[in-house]
């Protein structure tokens, strides 16, 4: 028997996951099979790795996307005609970013390196705007320290025997997979499709397929290491076990009926009820079931799919994230090593919980965040396997850098669902989160980075400093509740900084995936007509991105915020109708369990 050794001249992701390489090029068989994107050193004869010094001018014209590998879309071809829209970047050899319009690169020769900071206690009129109602005592200036404390990403070798064993996926023939394309792009283009063009067509088979090409690739938010990358995540696991399978076509066709609700709808729910019943009685039968990282996986999928469904509800929601924690509970809070994997299920946990703890009617089978997050810093504080040379930024491949901003979203919306005004406690609580968004800065990363990497690390920024701002404003009205005039010259002031900020972010950039409650929030407070127009049309395009009903929701539930009737009697004693923005709706549970974001 001849035995293979490890080569020492395949794909660097092999050599860094010291496995063996086919060299198979563009993309070998191992890195295609994982989902990586395969990178090869600039000379074959370079051993260690290494960007050799000299590269040819054949070589620079390369041009590398930074796409997550599927194996199923190896035989996609795109037509010219096809429509199909969304916004990438791209660098070359040299590292020099450009845009690439589906016909030519156009190389970004201005990229700005700063961002813009909060401004300044002294000189912000709206981070001043309740002090003249507040009493002058040092518990206005106090701030408690958040409980997330992100550490330096630690990194261990991945030992044989732990990474995910290899797997096959369903492959169409490539008469099959044209039909798939044919029918998703006419869908794209909002093409009413009648039976004609379903004959002979497997839908089991298309709905799968469209979960793997359009549902899965929607959920990523960042942009991160390949090895951290949704596909390379969640979908692995699909190949060997059954009952994912049915989570995977459940979202599939979630996906499909946004474009066609009266053909897919009822597959949707089909499929959603057999994949609850098959979950629910494997847990119920194997009391080590949160050791299965198919089952942490389907939860937050599931949870994914109630909030994106027609008939979705954040309750139904809620209890998917209540048996995810439970996998947390069970498995993170010893310091084990994690996986990629796992790291990309705790942190999608980590958002879904927070901006779902202001609209659910219960969350009782959930802990506070006064208390999850001090857990969770043990989960995030684990080292992971096979993720080395990753940016500091890049470490949390969901909300990337802003990730401590989602524990002021969750602990602020917890408090929102105490009764108003807030006693002396919770009251001081709420002015140490204002406080920390008033100092709210971007991290600045101290590695070196190259033009896309900074680019990407700019926008999340970015996102951070307009969640910040909605979150003081979020503060600002629980403080002084009874008196808080959202048509105040200061609070317009930061409403206007807030859209400034959503406009400084790439209309196709993957992050709009993470910013629904800030959209809801800071669009409650919109009282000029074109901003709040500018923040419908963000949650539309959002919507139809994720093909989400959550856009629906949202965009019900802000005109009721802004469309609320105030009846007041004239000096000549006739009713005089207004129209002013209710606030109060953000308190009001009946109205928010409506919205599931």
């Amino acid at each position: 028997m001849v035995i293979k050794k490890r080569s020492s001249t395949g794909c660097l992701i092999c050599r860094r996951r010291k496995k063996k390489c086919d060299e198979v090029k563009p993309t070998c068989t191992a890195c295609k099979r994982n989902f990586l994107e395969c990178i090869w050193p600039n000379s074959s004869n370079t051993k260690d790795g290494k960007v050799g010094k000299k590269i040819s001018q054949v070589e620079s014209e390369d041009t590398k996307f930074n796409i997550t590998h599927l194996k199923l879309k190896h035989r996609i071809k795109y037509t010219r005609t096809s429509d199909l829209r969304m916004e990438v970047y791209v660098k070359r050899r040299s590292d020099e970013l450009y845009l690439y319009d589906g016909k030519k690169l156009q190389k970004i020769t201005k990229f700005p390196r700063e961002l813009p900071p909060l401004p300044k206690d002294s000189t912000s009129r709206y981070i001043k705007y309740h002090e003249k109602n507040l009493l002058k005592d040092e518990c206005w200036n106090s701030i408690a320290p958040l409980d997330l404390e992100l550490k330096e990403f630690p990194f261990v070798d991945i030992p044989d025997g732990l990474t995910i064993p290899p797997y096959e996926l369903e492959t169409p023939t490539e008469e099959e997979e044209k039909r798939y394309i044919d029918i998703l792009q006419r869908y794209h283009r909002n093409e009413i499709l009648d039976d004609t063009f379903f004959q002979g067509v497997d839908l089991e088979s298309f709905i799968f397929y469209t979960c793997l090409t359009g549902f899965i690739p929607k959920l990523g938010t960042q942009y991160t290491s390949p090895e951290l990358t949704v596909g390379a995540t969640f979908v692995p696991f699909v190949s060997f076990n059954p009952i994912m399978r049915q989570v995977f076509l459940c979202c599939g066709a979630t996906f499909l009926a946004w474009k066609d609700f009266d053909r897919f709808q009822r597959f949707s729910d089909d499929y959603f009820v057999s994949s609850v019943n098959l979950l629910r009685d494997y847990m119920s039968a194997n009391p080590q079931y949160y050791n299965e990282d198919w089952i942490f996986g389907s939860t937050q999928l599931l949870c994914i799919r109630v909030k994106n469904a027609f008939f979705g509800t954040v309750d139904d929601s809620v209890k998917f994230l209540s048996d995810s924690y439970k996998v947390i509970s069970h498995r993170y809070f010893d310091n084990r090593v994690i996986n990629p994997h796992e790291r990309m299920f705790v942190e999608s946990f980590i958002y879904h919980y927070s901006i779902s703890v202001l609209c659910a009617k219960d969350i009782s089978k959930l802990p506070s965040p006064f208390v999850i997050f001090k857990e969770l810093n043990k989960a995030l504080s684990c080292p992971v396997y096979n993720c080395e040379n990753v940016l500091e930024w890049m470490k949390n491949p969901v909300l990337g850098s802003c990730l401590d901003i989602f524990e002021i979203i969750a602990k602020l919306s917890y408090i929102a669902r105490l009764s108003m005004p807030l006693t002396t406690t919770w009251l001081l609580k709420v002015v140490q989160l204002r406080n920390i968004c008033i100092k709210y800065k971007h991290p600045m990363p101290e590695q070196p980075m190259k033009e896309i990497e900074w680019f990407n690390f700019r926008i999340n920024s970015m996102v951070g400093l307009l969640t910040a701002k909605s979150c003081y404003l979020f503060a600002s009205k629980m403080i002084d509740f009874d008196n808080f005039d959202a048509h105040s010259s200061p609070v317009k002031e930061c409403v206007k900084e807030i859209i400034q900020h959503f406009k400084e972010i790439p209309e196709g950039h993957q992050i709009w995936g993470i910013l629904s409650w800030t959209m809801l929030v800071s669009g409650s407070f919109c009282t000029d007509p074109e901003d709040q127009d500018y923040i419908l049309q963000l949650i539309n395009k959002m919507a139809e991105t994720a093909h989400s009903y959550v856009g629906v929701k949202m965009t019900r539930f802000l005109h009721d915020v802004w469309n609320h009737s105030d009846t007041v009697t004239g000096a000549n004693g006739t009713d005089i109708s207004t129209h002013k923005n209710n606030i109060n709706h953000l308190f009001d549970r009946e109205r928010l369990s409506q919205v599931d974001m």
